[in-house]
């Protein structure tokens, strides 16, 4: 093999394109060209595989050059379906993300006469000479058919330019970004004449045209420069300098459209920006958990500061900073039941305690959803912390303040009771002082429908029941005594005081509204009168 001693121009358009990644495994083969090598794509082929022996080492010198950004350029003999065939080859870098990930190799046929000798090189073309007797003929035969297609089956715009800045190939993709009619108009003009011509296609002129001349002078591989052009277009350009073994042959330059992914981006852009300013205005802690434990943090929204006194940054940094400030009364159940979550593959809602940063004790409301691909894998956790800490200190002091109300209630000497006020011979309510007073336990005054009524002395069920009707239009307290009836048969006095209450958030209108009505005292004598109340 021989690496690019000469300045020669390019044979023809790309009739085969090789692709290996960095372990010199061929990726992918493709081009007019690919049906003449002996080559199993299905089989994973190597390096070793596609080159013919005695040019092995000099390939492999190829394609760690690429590695390492450098171009190269050179002729190899590659095993054929009827013996190696000889090529001449361009390497270059294959970029992925702005790294390089392997070599993309350019490939036209190569008389063997025109194959460069190098020293220790004579007995390589010896050897190549025997086992291709014929094959000088036929490729120069089919380079020149081939000519007036360059690199047709590329993609992006590419021109090769020499030492003397003339441009030796150029291919269609190429012409189109800059409105150049033909390949054949721009072959052999010099690059900087040309440069100059298109400049007042971008939004900086004089800038393109200075750039172009800085990289050439600098021969530094350049890769992913974006250029801005008047029409509003942006495009992506890749610089890199060709050398070989003698020293430099020329400058390669990628030209690519990149105007619909700069949208995409900028949408993309404008639509994080939009949710971030939603996710950064909400009272919760937005975040984003692995879905292998759904705890190690993706993300965290700022609002964990005021909440807990750390930064992203801070809680970023610690991937266990979430279980370290779990309230240890709550830390095995909510690790338990998040584990349950994973593992059944459901979402979790959970309520627990945190220790913020200056010892405050927290209660958050935890709503975390698995957010799933096309297949529904499990991609990661989003989820929501709330801070419930006063719902939590409410529930506490209204479960003290009912507590006291009972024990207050069921302490009193006198039955306590409610009723809703759209039906009056309904009891909500009773205290357990209706057991001493009419013989009923209060679970079994409840059992029975309408009891209240029932147990009413028949010579005052009527009248009592439409004073309490009269009482619901005139909203105010009412005393009165009347007879009941006790489990036993006995009748027995009492003193009713009636209170009206209304919900805060109702309208005071008992008519149409619903109302409670409570407490209700009934107090009885001994000798089974009518009681008067101490003055």
């Amino acid at each position: 093999m021989s690496e690019g001693t000469n300045n020669k121009s390019f044979s023809g358009s790309v009739p085969l394109q090789i692709r290996l990644d960095p372990d010199g495994r061929v990726v992918a083969v493709e081009g007019e060209a690919a049906g003449r090598l002996d080559l199993d794509a299905a089989s994973g082929p190597t390096l070793a595989d596609l080159v013919a022996p005695p040019d092995y080492d000099s390939a492999e010198r190829l394609l760690d050059a690429a590695l390492r950004g450098t171009p190269q350029r050179g002729t190899l003999l590659l095993r054929g379906r009827s013996g190696p065939t000889c090529w001449d080859v361009v390497s270059v870098p294959v970029l992925a993300d702005g790294r390089v990930a392997g070599a993309w190799w350019l490939l036209w046929p190569s008389a063997l006469e025109d194959r460069p000798v190098v020293p220790g090189s004579s007995h390589i073309r010896a050897a190549a000479g025997e086992l291709l007797p014929s094959f000088a003929t036929r490729a120069t035969r089919d380079a020149r058919a081939q000519t007036g297609f360059l690199l047709r089956s590329l993609p992006v715009g590419i021109l090769f330019e020499d030492m003397h800045r003339r441009i030796v190939r150029v291919n269609r993709a190429f012409c189109e970004l800059f409105g150049i009619p033909e390949p054949d108009a721009v072959i052999g003009a010099d690059c900087r004449q040309a440069a100059t011509s298109v400049k007042h296609l971008f939004v900086d002129p004089e800038g393109f045209v200075s750039r172009i001349e800085e990289l050439v002078r600098m021969r530094q591989p350049v890769l992913l420069e974006e250029l801005e052009l008047a029409d509003g277009r942006v495009l992506e350009r890749d610089y890199v300098p060709l050398d070989g073994p003698d020293g430099p042959i020329g400058h390669l330059w990628r030209y690519q459209d990149i105007t619909e992914r700069k949208r995409t981006e900028r949408r993309l852009q404008e639509a994080e920006s939009r949710y971030r300013e939603l996710v950064e205005m909400l009272p919760a802690v937005v975040y984003r958990a692995s879905a292998d434990d759904a705890i190690a943090p993706l993300y965290v929204s700022p609002q964990v500061e005021p909440l807990l006194g750390y930064t992203v940054e801070e809680w970023m940094a610690d991937p266990d900073n979430w279980k370290r400030h779990l309230h240890p009364e709550d830390a095995a159940r909510v690790q338990e039941e998040i584990r349950h979550a994973v593992e059944q593959g459901h979402d979790q809602s959970l309520e627990y305690r945190l220790i913020a940063r200056d010892g405050r004790v927290l209660w958050v409301r935890d709503e975390g959803r698995f957010v799933r691909d096309d297949s529904g894998r499990p991609l990661y956790v989003q989820g929501l912390i709330l801070d419930i800490t006063a719902r939590k200190e409410a529930e506490a002091a209204l479960r003290r303040a009912e507590a006291r109300y009972r024990l207050l209630v069921e302490e009193s000497p006198v039955v306590v009771y409610q009723v809703p006020a759209d039906d009056i011979r309904q009891t909500a309510y009773v205290s357990p002082q209706m057991e001493r007073l009419l013989g009923y336990a209060p679970d079994e005054w409840l059992a029975t429908p309408r009891n209240w009524a029932r147990h009413l002395h028949p010579e005052d069920r009527g009248w009592v029941e439409a004073a309490i009707e009269q009482a619901l239009a005139s909203e105010g307290r009412v005393t009165r005594e009347y007879r009941m009836r006790l489990k036993d048969g006995r009748v027995l006095w009492v003193q009713d005081h009636e209170v009206l209450l209304f919900h805060p958030y109702e309208s005071f209108d008992p008519v149409v509204q619903l109302v409670e009505r409570a407490p209700t005292c009934f107090t009885a004598s001994p000798a089974l009168k009518p009681m008067r109340r101490p003055s």
